[in-house]
């Protein structure tokens, strides 16, 4: 999988299109991962920055962003605000980098941030 290539078995009749700065990464990958759905998210910044995500059954099972893969490619990923952001339905994608419980990568990064007050 990469950005280049990314599924051919998407089906246009499942296919979801926003604007990130009217719905973030992380609202539409919840709800996506609540309904447990499986397919592909392109994400494009304005600035020309590409990322990826490959959904199976409600979980992300890999993330692309630059030279980034799984947990950290995800984490860059739900920081963008601006672009847009088109969801395919398929099959989820065949390789993993790891599976990512989206609500598990929010809390450890609340975590992070609340830790990092503390210490500053």
């Amino acid at each position: 999988m990469s950005l280049q290539n990314p599924p051919t078995k998407a089906l246009p009749r499942g296919e979801v299109r926003g604007d990130l700065e009217v719905f973030s990464p992380f609202s539409i990958l919840q709800v996506l991962c609540q309904a447990r759905k499986s397919g592909y998210v392109e994400i494009r910044r304005d600035d020309g920055r590409r990322a990826s995500c490959w959904l199976l059954a409600g979980t992300v099972n890999h993330a692309e962003c630059d030279s980034l893969r799984g947990r950290a490619a995800l984490h860059e990923i739900l920081s963008w605000n601006r672009g847009s952001l088109h969801y395919y339905a398929g099959d989820g994608g065949g390789a993993s980098s790891e599976r990512i419980l989206l609500e598990e990568l929010v809390m450890n990064a609340v975590a992070a941030r609340d830790e990092s007050k503390l210490t500053a």
